[in-house]
């Protein structure tokens, strides 16, 4: 018996086996998570773009329509590509700054969301727009699934809010 032992100690035909059954499962579970991660970033990436962009395109206008509106949304969303866009929420507000510097909604559309009400207050960050002028919100949400995401549960949400004062106009007039 105990040369039994002696001679399965000094085997080392299976080694490099076990070895790859140990560590193959570890490297395969990072390698999966390094795609996650990229992928997460890469959508976070995005989602800040087509906020920016849609708050951008509607700051360069005086007065902007349902269609014009349509075709922001249109764009974020081209944005977003390769990426499934059926439920991303956008929303487009303008605040107007009273010269009281009380500030309140003079008009708001979304897509996938409701829109804020006209006429309430909207609580600025401070150092935003100045008083008899307006900003224009852009607020965008989308909920991601990742690659792998898509087998092991629930989206992640990814937000941004921008803030741009209009170019052209000091308010900008939805028709």
């Amino acid at each position: 018996m105990i040369i039994w032992i002696q001679s399965f100690l000094r085997q080392k035909s299976g080694v490099s086996s076990v070895e790859f059954a140990l560590i193959a499962p570890l490297m395969i579970a990072i390698f999966l998570g390094m795609i996650e991660i990229s992928d997460g970033l890469t959508a976070k990436r995005k989602v800040a773009s087509a906020t920016s962009t849609a708050a951008d395109l509607v700051g360069r206008t005086k007065a902007v329509s349902s269609a014009d509106i349509a075709d922001v949304y249109s764009a974020s969303k081209a944005i977003l590509e390769p990426y499934n866009t059926t439920a991303i929420e956008i929303r487009i507000t303008s605040v107007i700054i009273n010269l009281d510097g009380t500030t309140q909604v003079g008009w708001s559309d979304a897509l996938n969301t409701s829109t804020l009400v006209v006429g309430d207050p909207y609580v600025l960050p401070p150092g935003i727009g100045f008083p008899g002028g307006s900003v224009i919100i852009s607020e965008v949400a989308y909920a991601h699934m990742g690659l792998v995401g898509n087998f092991l549960g629930s989206p992640h949400i990814y937000s941004d809010i921008f803030y741009v004062q209009p170019r052209r106009s000091l308010q900008i007039q939805h028709l």
